[in-house]
């Protein structure tokens, strides 16, 4: 029984809980219970403040106590769920996975019913080797709770990356069908729903939701974004329209007239689609200078960050951009002026050594990363003062050695007047953009003056066209004679490479069953992503396969689901032409790593190398790997970086001069497992002195100190 002092604490712990004095009630539970730990009602109270304390671990300590004496207890059950549900959140909000792992596996095991749980390991194992469970985990949480909308969204996510895009649509149309209130929701389905092939559903649901949400058109225009790299442009456009026509915001307008002048499609059904594009492109350019002169975009006082726009796609036309990056260069720095209030710093200070200032969204485990690591590190023992700017949110272990090699690093993610500020008041001699394209706020950025002497390397090769950057540095061997007229800026040229690349670590091979490829094939790489995969290319495999009716055609899908969908269904209809089973000479691996990516590169038998844009990383992948790369060098240096690798390496027969010599030359080569074997012996062996080579780096200090005015040159 309990006796009148216990009776005296608790009921104070009752009332001082039914006037919401939780922390009290907690503490007047507790002292009754270390006298009479037995009393279950104490407990039971104690229980309760700690769950609106949000005490999770003491709540849960009390309710597995409570189970061991009414294990059928339910109510008790089911808290103690909850209780590992929030524990189970907050390990995720810290980072500890594994707990949160454990927690929620905890709330399963105690309460079968614990949905949320369920959707929140699925959430934390969908990108592991962890799949298939979640989607195991998505379905039973669909089947108790069929309207769960999470889950079906997460649930199609999934479906479509293993890919089974029907079965992720019956998810997404559902969700479509019952139009949530949850407007993340909503404009995830859309994106997924586009994803996963169903652009018609898409737009649909986008216009319902963007006619009731008129104010979210900043996330319309990104989705449409997000649909032109699916390859869906006319969906995009039919959203811009919508926008454009319902908003009579200025900026909105604008923004909106930008994407549907200038988007671009990944990939092509033919030649003439393709110039068709470009003639529109070329127009809707004068459109656009002529719609929104510099001065008119600064009346309506437009946020800078709205000009944040690239061309990435136009540099893989296979043409001469020059001209065309001009027009919109020209433009754009124009346009960043007027919309970007910026202080000039007072005159330029007096540095020890020169300032030097390397500006990038891409200083991480990638292309960039690994041309350019080599640069960072070697300036910075030059006598050069290295500051190193990594714009955006991503960052891994490489940016980690970079900001090692630099007296300092800025990590910086914010809106355009403010990084342009922050890179103004370095006061540097000279900022260096290693790539110009790739992504659209650096672009944007590399319009303003920032430093005395603005430069640019080929991360992305095509000239950017700026008013404002001064140098373009390249790699001689990978120009033709009149690259200068390929280039708006000064072109200046490096040895070799251009940089002592950072070579891969090779993985341990696999045998070519465990890849889910025949041995009894030749396999001829084509590993590059579809965008830049032009029509003229399919010729290539037409012509591979007339001459060897075994061929296997190994290719990756990218990172977006519509180009691979689409370049499949052109490569299909082209192979056509020489094979009834045209889908029997094709096979995609999923967007994965890079070890993965470089164990397909050790079984293939040759690489066939793109027409207008030639391997760089990927080429330099397959030679690392052995693998002979066959190339036809196009006009511009973007399509003539394998050719100049090749020539490094004393590989020349790897060489031709068209595409029909280019599929002659890779069948022959598959053919002769003798000669491959010879010219991969020569690869490796040579290797090294095209990749490791000092050369570039001493070529690039020198060429950087000659662009320094000549007072502020260092003294010998």
């Amino acid at each position: 029984m309990i006796n009148l002092a216990n009776q005296s604490l608790l009921d104070n712990a009752q009332a001082a809980f039914a006037r919401g004095d939780y922390a009290n009630a907690y503490a007047l539970a507790s002292a009754c219970l270390n006298v009479a730990p037995q009393l279950h009602q104490a407990r039971a109270l104690r229980v309760n403040a700690a769950l609106q304390l949000e005490r999770w671990p003491d709540a849960a300590t009390d309710l597995q106590l409570l189970l061991q004496v009414m294990p059928q207890h339910a109510q008790f059950r089911r808290l103690l769920a909850v209780c590992w549900l929030r524990i189970g959140n907050t390990h995720r909000d810290a980072k500890e996975i594994e707990k949160s792992i454990a927690a929620y596996r905890n709330a399963i095991t105690i309460d079968p019913n614990a949905q949320d749980a369920r959707y929140n390991l699925a959430l934390l194992i969908k990108d592991s080797s962890g799949w298939v469970e979640a989607l195991d985990l998505l379905a039973a949480v669909i089947s108790a709770e069929p309207d769960n909308l999470d889950a079906r969204l997460l649930q199609g996510e999934l479906l479509i990356d293993l890919p089974l895009e029907d079965e992720a649509l019956v998810h997404l149309r559902y969700i479509a069908a019952h139009d949530p209130s949850d407007v993340l929701l909503i404009e995830s389905c859309c994106i997924f729903l586009v994803r996963a092939g169903d652009s018609e559903t898409a737009v649909e649901l986008a216009l319902r939701h963007f006619a009731k949400n008129p104010q979210r058109w900043r996330e319309a225009a990104n989705i449409a974004l997000k649909w032109g790299e699916e390859d869906a442009g006319h969906a995009a456009d039919l959203l811009l329209d919508f926008i454009v026509q319902n908003t009579a915001e200025p900026a909105a307008r604008f923004r909106c007239f930008l994407s549907r002048q200038l988007g671009l499609a990944p990939t092509y059904t033919d030649t003439n689609e393709l110039l068709a594009s470009r003639e529109r492109y070329t127009n809707a350019l004068e459109l656009l200078i002529e719609e929104y002169p510099p001065q008119r975009l600064a009346q309506i006082d437009l946020d800078p960050a709205l000009l944040s726009w690239s061309n990435f796609l136009l540099a893989y036309q296979g043409q001469n951009d020059r001209e065309l990056q001009m027009r919109f260069g020209a433009w754009l720095s124009s346009a960043m002026r007027e919309c970007t209030a910026i202080r000039s710093t007072a005159e330029s200070a007096k540095h020890q050594r020169p300032r030097l200032v390397l500006v990038s969204s891409f200083f991480r485990e990638c292309t960039v990363g690994s041309y350019f690591l080599s640069w960072a590190e070697h300036l910075a023992i030059c006598d050069w003062e290295l500051i190193i700017v990594q714009v955006g949110p991503i960052f891994d272990h490489l940016t980690d050695r970079f900001e090692r090699s630099a007296a300092q690093m800025l990590r910086l993610n914010g809106p355009a007047a403010e990084l342009a500020q922050a890179i103004i008041d370095l006061q540097a001699d000279i900022v260096l953009y290693p790539e110009l394209g790739m992504n659209s706020r650096i672009f944007a950025l590399a319009a303003l003056h920032l430093a005395p002497i603005q430069t640019c390397a080929w991360g992305h090769p095509v000239t950017s066209g700026l008013p404002s950057i001064d140098v373009y540095l390249s790699c001689g061997e990978m120009e033709p004679l009149d690259a200068q007229v390929h280039y708006s800026e000064r072109l200046l040229t490096l040895p070799g490479i251009g940089t002592r690349y950072l070579s891969p670590t090779l993985p341990t091979p696999l045998p070519r069953e465990e890849l889910g490829l025949p041995e009894n094939r030749n396999l001829y790489l084509v590993p590059q992503s579809p965008f830049k995969l032009l029509p003229e290319n399919d010729t290539i495999l037409i012509e591979v396969l007339r001459r060897d009716p075994t061929a296997l055609f190994v290719l990756f899908a990218g990172a977006q689901r519509g180009p691979t969908r689409n370049l499949r269904t052109r490569l299909l209809r082209a192979l056509r032409s020489v094979s009834a089973t045209p889908e029997n000479h094709l096979h995609f691996f999923p967007h994965g790593s890079r070890d993965e990516f470089l164990r397909v590169n050790l079984v293939c038998d040759v690489m066939l190398d793109s027409l207008y844009w030639s391997g760089g990383n990927t080429t330099l992948d397959a030679l690392h790997c052995g693998l002979p790369v066959v190339t036809c060098p196009g006009e511009f240096m973007r399509g003539r970086q394998s050719m100049a690798m090749l020539r490094r390496l004393g590989c020349d027969e790897l060489i031709v001069d068209s595409p029909l010599a280019l599929a002659e030359s890779a069948v022959a080569l598959a053919q002769d497992r003798t000669r491959r074997a010879h010219i991969s012996a020569r690869i490796r062996e040579r290797l090294p002195m095209l990749t490791d080579d000092i050369a570039p780096l001493l070529a690039l200090d020198q060429i950087l100190r000659d662009l320094l005015p000549r007072d502020d040159a260092p003294s010998a």
